[in-house]
């Protein structure tokens, strides 16, 4: 009987000190788990969407609204006794404990003026402003986001790709190409006039020594600017003057299309940016027809895969890019479509 009691008292002790450590290895062993899966299928969701629109399909987001994961601890005492003349000669006790996890995940699809919000009207200059001081520069950040500057036209898909146009595009990537080597080389810097979250205007801040590098006279030659400037003043419009950057600039759509004329495809057209535009911009979706194992992110659509490659840092900069302006324009966005997918997971 003593060593029953003893059992007893043992398998409570270890039954307990399980239910102490729950919640800290719940966290340990999910967390990491959780945030791994969602990065994933966060980079799939919106390189398949690249995708859709390179197919001229519609592009579809569902977004993690929340996860609520109860992990529960349950246990179980049973025994076993052999009697011989009313005296319990041997005694054997069995613990054992069950460990479940039931996440409930709610998917929320993008729809109605969300949709409107988020994919559909101009990105306003904030997002610009944010994604320079952030680390992009701005010829990244401008030829994805703006249709165009002082009124030369970056290349869009809704204009016939006439030779004329075909050569505004191309004069302004080169233009817009020479900003971001003055930016890299710290020429140009970005400045701001008010405060809050939405300042009253955005600057370039011009070096004295970039009035004498060629990139410089050739962005001020495109652009119609005075070539002794000091400070460019960047604003929403359609047409600037010689101290203005008037930029016109793309729904969240519009740059989603812009960049899905990278991918080529033998199935397809080729795209109609020309290799110069292409190059210039460096953004590459690879396609294969087998899952690329050395791919950051790969998808398969129509029996094609693709992907683009852990190796090729500057298509990871401006997918990540694409990532981040997406989370801006879902932040500035607060209405609510009112339809939820909860899914409890067994």
């Amino acid at each position: 009987m003593v060593i029953i009691r003893w059992l007893f008292i043992m398998s409570c002790m270890l039954i307990a000190s399980a239910c102490g450590r729950l919640g800290p290895d719940y966290i340990e062993r999910s967390r990491g788990s959780y945030i791994d899966v969602i990065a994933q299928t966060d980079r799939e969701e919106l390189l398949a969407n690249l995708v859709r629109l390179r197919h001229s399909e519609a592009p579809v987001f569902v977004q993690i609204d929340s996860i609520t994961a109860s992990p529960d601890l349950s246990f179980r005492l049973g025994g076993e006794a052999t009697i011989d003349s009313d005296v319990i000669s041997t005694g054997k006790l069995t613990p054992s404990v069950t460990y479940t996890e039931q996440p409930t995940i709610v998917f929320k699809p993008l729809l109605g003026r969300e949709f409107s919000r988020e994919l559909l009207l101009p990105i306003n200059p904030m997002p610009i402003f944010i994604l320079l001081q952030n680390g992009w520069s701005i010829d990244t950040v401008l030829l994805a986001l703006t249709r165009s500057i002082n009124g030369i036209r970056n290349y869009d898909q809704q204009f016939v790709q006439t030779p004329t146009f075909v050569r505004q595009y191309t004069r302004f990537t080169n233009a817009v190409a020479a900003l971001g080597n003055l930016h890299r080389a710290g020429f140009i810097s970005i400045g701001t006039e008010g405060t809050g979250d939405q300042p009253d205007a955005l600057f370039l801040l011009i070096d004295q020594a970039a009035h004498t590098e060629t990139d410089w006279k050739k962005a001020t030659e495109v652009f119609e600017l005075d070539q002794g400037a000091t400070t460019i003043r960047l604003a929403p419009g359609l047409k600037g003057d010689p101290n203005t950057l008037a930029v016109a600039t793309r729904p969240l759509m519009g740059t989603m299309r812009y960049l899905s004329s990278f991918i080529e495809e033998d199935s397809l057209d080729p795209a109609i940016l020309n290799r110069e535009v292409h190059d210039t911009l460096g953004f590459t979706v690879k396609t294969s027809d087998v899952f690329p194992e050395s791919a950051i992110v790969a998808v398969e659509h129509r029996g094609v895969w693709f992907s683009i490659e852990a190796t090729d840092m500057r298509s990871k900069e401006i997918f990540m890019m694409l990532r981040v302006l997406f989370n801006l324009q879902a932040q500035q966005s607060s209405a609510s479509s009112g339809v939820a997918l909860t899914l409890p997971v067994r």
